[in-house]
């Protein structure tokens, strides 16, 4: 007969570890035989023989440890005499990771601050997340909640702070980041614009309408320029009922084609500039030149059909808590529209499927994959096809 142990193994700390099975063979051999000889260093669990394999539980005390388990079995034939075996088993703990943000950002006195962290660990292991310290100490702390640290912040809490994370798995190991964050009184004067419709289709030769809403943020009250480039017919091809506008204060925008206008989608990108400041945003729409057809769904049969692939500024940016999402595909194609947080972690899938040619408009509502409500902050949206891969960068501001 034969009696072999397992190969040598490795397992990680704290989780039920069964080895490869062993081999008992022989006249009358039976695994209830096999017997645990001794294990050394002595671990926290000792090991027992389940069936024809060694069961162990370790612990997070056996963490760093090589521990050699001696089995031993009778002799085939013998009464008396006793076969033995040994193997290894590296019992092994990884650290987990913590991740913060660059920075924290800036944000106003007695509004709710949230800011995202992410956590990996290369175990599989539960990261508890908590807040080691505040720099200097804040009027009110800030808490965790889920993969957020989150303040309602007082004007007594003006200030820039220092926040550090740690994040510790069940076997104590840690990790631990910091980021910096800004709550201001007087934060810098800003402002951001809504442009409705995000797409305009008409046939060539006749007029395209856009609403250019501009809003503050801080409290801007500066008049602004308005330019727009990437027309179909330049350079005198549109103009705005009113170039200069003023927070809450819209104006129209009007896209003249003519009738050589060539069909297609185009870009727009419409500027606001401060006048005598240096503060300005731009704003990407598309306008749609249709040849006699309103229906894109296939090339061979639509010259109208987008000549490429384009992923559009969502509209409003910034938003709350909703936005919609535009793109145009040149050609039917399998698409996948996700949206990231700031860590890189994705937040919602849009849209997963084939989708045939032309432009197509994706509602967001804020949500996550589970139906909840985000955090105000920076997100991503990336469009995803075979031949086309693009992100861009959007605002939720609660």
């Amino acid at each position: 007969g034969t009696f072999e142990c397992p190969e040598d193994d490795s397992v990680h700390a704290g989780v039920l570890f069964i080895s490869s099975y062993f081999v008992l063979t022989g006249p009358g051999a039976h695994p209830s035989q096999v017997s645990i000889a001794g294990v050394e260093p002595p671990p926290t669990n000792m090991p027992t023989i389940l069936a024809s394999h060694v069961e162990w539980q370790t612990a997070c005390l056996d963490t760093g440890k090589v521990f050699t388990i001696s089995l031993h079995a009778p002799v085939a034939g013998s009464e008396q005499d006793l076969d033995t075996c040994s193997f290894e088993v590296t019992v092994y703990n990884r650290p987990p990771q913590l991740f913060c943000p660059e920075d924290g950002g800036v944000f106003v006195a007695d509004l709710f601050v949230s800011t995202d962290f992410r956590t990996f660990d290369p175990d599989g292991d539960w990261v508890g997340v908590s807040i080691l310290d505040v720099d200097p100490t804040p009027c009110t702390y800030p808490y965790i909640v889920r993969n957020h640290v989150e303040w309602q912040s007082t004007c007594c809490d003006t200030g820039t702070f220092y926040v550090r994370l740690v994040g510790v798995d069940p076997c104590g190991l840690k990790d631990t980041c910091g980021f910096w964050i800004t709550i201001s009184d007087d934060p810098d004067p800003d402002f951001y614009f809504w442009v409705t419709p995000v797409t305009q289709y008409v046939p060539a030769g006749q007029t395209a309408e856009y609403v250019v809403e501009l809003h503050s943020l801080f409290e801007f009250n500066s008049p602004c320029s308005l330019f727009v480039s990437g027309l179909p017919n330049p350079p005198n091809s549109a103009d705005f009922d009113d170039p200069v506008v003023t927070p809450t204060g819209w104006t129209w925008l009007n896209v003249h084609t003519i009738g050589a206008t060539v069909p297609g989608i185009y870009i727009l990108t419409i500027t606001g500039k401060e006048i005598g400041g240096p503060v300005e945003h731009d704003v990407v729409v598309f306008l749609e030149v249709l040849g006699g057809f309103s229906d894109v769904d296939d090339r061979a049969d639509n010259p109208n059909t987008p000549n490429r692939f384009v992923l559009f500024q969502n509209q409003p940016n910034p938003f709350n808590p909703e936005t919609d999402i535009s793109f145009a595909l040149p050609e039917r194609a399998f698409v996948s529209l996700t949206v990231y947080n700031i860590q890189g972690k994705r937040v919602a899938t849009l849209a997963s499927g084939e989708m045939g040619a032309g432009t197509h408009t994706v509602h967001w509502n804020g949500e996550d994959e589970a139906g909840n409500s985000v955090a105000s902050g920076v997100y991503f949206y990336r469009l995803k096809t075979k031949q086309f891969d693009q992100t861009m960068k959007m605002v939720l501001m609660k």
